[in-house]
């Protein structure tokens, strides 16, 4: 299995995560076409800009002249560029016409309903969801995104059932415990933080992904259990210096100990790496201004 294929198969089982990893971890300069882009595509690749753009036109300039099956994922792969750069209308056009030249491609339309919840099209958008899952019931990704749905919408005690039975299914999974984790911790009381501080513990890599011991240190702290999430967060911080999400959990902990000389400090810092959500007036309140 190469890199585009192992990185697919986790993606669609939801584990995202997992996904990520592997593409970002592949060479830069793959020789598998497919891999380079889905790197630049979903590997938080820092040159994704420029080579996609350039990749794009090279995907325009050979669609007039080819034919299916090649014409199908010219398209495919331009409408994935056209997500990433959040051309969403021309994204939902192309898998459009994906499907129509090849309605079992699950991932074209896949994608097609992902264009539509985007565009707030969300009945259509549900019901691409489901055809995909008509199709193939293993297509996780297709499910997990019909759940997201549900807490979108405010349904956050179905979304939370329906994310935990996937998350049941595929213990392993560190995507879909990310996913539940996070739809527990939205109602940030102890008791779901509780409920989310189980589910790491049931996933046995959790301490390999930043966005896991995110949601670890955020339940701690939701917990009570103020000086465990603050070592974690301080760990998150030297890990990252620029997490904003551990520097806010940094100053919740020293907000609620009135360590007001050391939160000035983090509210600098933060102020510093984020200067759009400005802090100002907390800042000056701590200083006594």
């Amino acid at each position: 299995m190469n890199i585009s294929e192992s990185a697919l198969a986790r993606m669609i089982q939801g584990n995202t995560l997992e996904a990520q990893e592997i593409l970002r971890a592949a060479p830069a300069r793959d020789s598998d076409p497919l891999a380079r882009l889905n790197r630049f595509l979903y590997g938080a690749d820092p040159a994704a800009g420029q080579a996609l753009e350039s990749e794009k036109e090279s995907l325009l300039a050979r669609l007039p002249q080819s034919q299916d099956p090649e014409q199908a994922v010219l398209e495919y792969n331009a409408g994935c560029i056209a997500l990433f750069q959040e051309d969403i209308l021309e994204a939902k056009h192309r898998f459009e016409d994906v499907v129509a030249r090849q309605p079992g491609n699950r991932l074209a339309r896949h994608n097609l309903a992902y264009a539509n919840e985007l565009l707030a099209e969300l009945d259509e958008a549900k019901a691409q969801y489901e055809l995909v899952l008509a199709q193939d019931p293993q297509f996780h990704l297709s499910r997990l995104n019909l759940a997201l749905l549900l807490l979108q919408e405010g349904d956050s005690e179905g979304a939370v059932a329906e994310l935990r039975a996937l998350a049941e299914e595929q213990p392993d999974n560190p995507g879909l415990a990310l996913y539940l984790c996070r739809a527990l911790l939205a109602q940030p009381t102890s008791e779901s933080a509780k409920d989310a501080l189980a589910v790491l513990d049931a996933c046995p890599t959790w301490q390999q992904f930043a966005e896991l011991r995110e949601c670890h240190a955020f339940a701690l702290f939701t917990a009570g259990r103020q000086d465990g999430a603050k070592g974690e967060f301080d760990e998150l911080v030297q890990a990252n210096p620029e997490s904003l999400f551990a520097r806010l959990g940094q100053i919740k902990i020293l907000a609620a100990q009135g360590a007001l000389q050391a939160l000035a400090k983090l509210l600098k810092d933060y102020e510093a790496l984020n200067p759009q959500q400005s802090v100002r007036g907390i800042l000056d309140l701590v200083e006594g201004r």
